[in-house]
């Protein structure tokens, strides 16, 4: 099978935010911003696409973000063209009371309902968080950080002298510089070995390393290391089939929300074809333009109207409802499809009927 590439965002750590002189200070109205921006063959020539990853406000530094384990990219084919992504992180004033913060509380929940492996995200929302970027100020840049998974070597290709050329959990940390304000040991600028620290890659976070011969036992709590901002991310190529990636995630939502629930709101690759086929079902079942049907034709179309609109009112996931209004779509006259669009409480709550044409439309 192809190769396709996930990244996954597993956890960040924030030290130092500027205007924080003294750790745990009370300055109010802080909000992180964390995004992510990829140019890759499709992207490219749009300028690449960037999206939110996490908004989180009123945040103090010398804590851990409250997102972790984001899926932020993928899985998606890689060709072996060339792979650019950059993450940065950004100190945002002025957010929690204000309308532009309800605007990006918006922008993220557009960009949160798309799928992560689309590269080609909303210009919208790309457009509006680049300017959020370009806006801020060198200080209120926390961390940024660019990887490039090279194409082919040769004449006009990438050459670089960093490249990420595997996968596994690549883990990023910043060395402060000593004369910053409220850096007041020099812990935060030094640079830390593996005899110093230890990674556990199933809770991303790192450790001080006290024990040298059984690493889990370094493990605990009160041995987390937190003298420097860090963020931890995955590459994988894991998921290889198209439902593998939502297999676990619905694994994942069934410890809480149990089998059924997590498959409705994540549905699988056997309730995705069905609904598909059901679509498609709808398409070749049309009535032929200028065929005039019989009063057991329409009143068998107009049973077939009533189940689409009850397993309308019974979905459960968005892509559910939105292939079954699909398909009323396609059987309704242009005077319904101008009344109702594609608005889901509206075809829900329309009273229809069948005419001799056998499409949809209004009863009145």
């Amino acid at each position: 099978p192809p190769t396709r590439l996930t990244m996954i965002l597993k956890r960040v750590f924030v030290k130092y935010l500027s205007g924080h002189e003294v750790l745990n200070s009370n300055e109010k109205d802080t909000s992180l911003l964390i995004t992510f921006e990829v140019k890759d063959a499709e992207s490219v020539s749009q300028g690449g696409a960037l999206s939110p990853v996490v908004l989180e406000r009123h945040f103090l530094p010398n804590h851990f973000v409250n997102v972790h384990d984001r899926i932020i990219y993928g899985p998606r084919i890689y060709n072996g063209d060339f792979f650019n992504v950059k993450i940065s992180i950004v100190k945002m004033n002025g957010l929690n009371e204000s309308a532009i913060g309800d605007g990006l509380d918006m922008a993220m929940e557009a960009a949160g309902k798309m799928a992560p492996g689309l590269t080609a995200v909303s210009p919208f929302v790309s457009t509006l968080f680049r300017g959020v970027l370009n806006s801020v100020s060198k200080d209120d840049m926390e961390l940024e950080f660019q990887y490039l998974i090279p194409g082919p070597e040769g004449k006009g290709k990438a050459d670089v002298d960093m490249l990420i050329a595997e996968t596994g959990h690549y883990i990023i940390l910043k060395r402060e510089n000593p004369v910053r304000n409220g850096v007041k040991t020099g812990l935060s600028s030094r640079r830390y070995s593996d005899n110093d620290i230890i990674y556990n890659p199933e809770d991303g976070y790192l450790y001080y390393r006290k024990d040298m011969e059984t690493p889990r036992n370094n493990f605990l709590p009160e041995n987390l290391f937190k003298e420097q901002t860090y963020m931890v991310f995955v590459l994988t190529d894991e998921y290889v089939t198209d439902d593998n990636l939502g297999e676990a995630l619905r694994n994942q939502l069934s410890k809480s929300l149990g089998a059924e629930r997590s498959r409705q709101l994540i549905p699988d690759a056997q309730s995705t074809n069905m609904a598909i086929s059901n679509y498609t079902q709808s398409l070749n079942n049309k009535t032929p333009e200028g065929v005039i049907l019989d009063g057991a034709s329409i009143r068998k179309k107009r049973i077939n109207l009533e189940k689409k609109q009850d397993l309308l009112w019974g979905a459960s996931s968005d892509f559910q409802k939105t292939m079954i209004v699909e398909a009323l779509w396609a059987n309704a006259t242009s005077e319904l499809k101008q009344a109702l669009n594609k608005d889901i409480n509206g075809w829900k709550k329309a009273q229809l009927t069948v005419n001799e044409n056998g499409q949809y439309e209004l009863d009145e």
